[in-house]
C-alpha cells in the first residue's frame, strides 16, 4: 500500500483539485456532434477523458503546482440545438477565464469545431492562431461544424487575428477552402515546405515574419492541434489518417519553441483525437499527454 501511495504522490493526477486558484486550467469539451456534421467519425467525444487520464499517470516534474478541469461542452447540448449549445460552450469557457488571469491554459476537444466557442471567449485584437493540421478547417459551408471554425470566427470577430496553418496538403483542401479570409490574415505553410527547416527557429521565423502586428505580451497566443495533422506512424485513432503527416518529434520541439513567445495567455487546443480507434498501445493518447507536458513543461 506504501508504495501505490507513494506512486500516486509522484504523479499529476495528485495536483488536480477542485479549486479556482489552480495554476493550470484543463477545458474539456466532450462532444463530436461538429465532426459528424462534417461527415467525418463519431467518438472523439471520448478524447477529452482519454487524454486526460494518460496526462495525469505522468510523473510530476513540472513548474505547474496545480490542476482544474471543467467541462465546457456536452454532447447531448449539440444534439438538441448544436448552434445554441456552441454559445453555452464558449459562455462556459469565458467564466472558466475569468478565475484568473495568466493561467496556463489546455483546451481538449472533442472536434476541432470547439476551436471557434475558445476564439469567441478569448476574442480581442491581435490573436495569434498557430494551426498544425492537414485541413485548413476554413471549409465554406452552410453550417458550422468541424472544418469551418477559423471561417466562422473571421465572419463574426470584430477583432483582427492572424492564422498560420502549419501541414497543409493541397489534396485534401478544396479552393475554396484555401480562398482567402474575408477580414484576417492568413498564411499556409504546406507538409513539403516543412521539409526545408533547418531547426524549430526556422519556423519561428515565418511566424513571426508573416503577422500584421507586433508578438508581445498583450498578444493572445493559440497553438491548435487538429491530431490528425501528425504522422499516423504515432496517431492511427483518427477519422482521416495522415499517411504523410507532420514527424512527431518535430512537432514537439515546435510546440517547445512557439511556448516561449512573448505572450501573456497562452492556449494549446488538442482536437479530433478518437480513442475508439485507437490499438491497444495507446500511443496516440501517450504522445499527445507528452505534448501537453512539453507545453507546461
Amino acid at each position: 500500500m506504501t508504495k501505490e501511495k507513494d506512486r500516486f504522490s509522484d504523479s499529476i493526477a495528485a495536483r488536480f483539485a477542485n479549486s479556482e486558484s489552480a495554476e493550470c486550467l484543463i477545458l474539456k469539451s466532450e462532444s463530436d456532434v461538429g465532426v459528424r456534421r462534417n461527415l467525418g467519425r463519431n467518438g472523439a467525444r471520448f478524447a477529452p477523458k482519454a487524454i486526460e487520464n494518460t496526462f495525469k499517470k505522468l510523473n510530476h516534474h513540472l513548474d505547474v503546482k496545480s490542476f482544474l478541469s471543467k467541462t465546457v461542452a456536452y454532447q447531448n447540448e449539440e444534439l438538441a440545438d448544436y448552434d445554441q449549445a456552441i454559445q453555452k460552450s464558449s459562455d462556459r469557457i469565458k467564466e472558466a477565464l475569468s478565475y484568473g488571469q495568466n493561467k496556463k491554459l489546455i483546451h481538449l476537444g472533442g472536434g476541432h469545431d470547439h476551436a471557434y466557442p475558445l476564439l469567441k471567449a478569448l476574442d480581442s485584437n491581435n490573436i495569434l492562431i498557430i494551426n498544425f493540421d492537414a485541413n485548413c478547417d476554413t471549409r465554406i459551408d452552410n453550417i458550422k461544424h468541424s472544418g469551418t471554425p477559423f471561417r466562422n470566427f473571421d465572419e463574426e470577430s470584430k477583432n483582427k487575428f492572424h492564422l498560420v496553418q502549419v501541414g497543409i496538403h493541397d489534396y485534401a483542401n478544396n479552393k475554396a477552402t484555401l480562398s482567402e479570409l474575408k477580414n484576417n490574415s492568413e498564411k499556409i505553410i504546406y507538409t513539403e515546405e516543412l521539409t526545408k527547416l533547418k531547426s524549430p527557429l526556422d519556423l519561428v521565423d515565418q511566424i513571426f515574419e508573416s503577422c500584421p502586428f507586433e508578438i508581445n505580451k498583450d498578444t493572445k497566443l493559440f497553438i491548435s492541434i487538429d491530431s490528425d495533422a501528425i504522422s499516423s506512424s504515432v496517431m492511427e485513432a483518427v477519422s482521416a489518417v495522415n499517411h504523410d503527416g507532420i514527424d512527431p518529434k518535430e512537432l514537439l520541439a515546435w510546440v517547445e519553441a512557439l511556448k516561449d513567445f512573448p505572450c501573456e495567455t497562452k492556449v494549446l487546443g488538442i482536437y479530433e483525437y478518437n480513442p475508439i480507434f485507437e490499438n491497444l498501445s495507446q500511443k496516440g493518447a501517450r504522445y499527445l499527454a507528452g505534448l501537453i507536458y512539453k507545453f507546461l513543461g
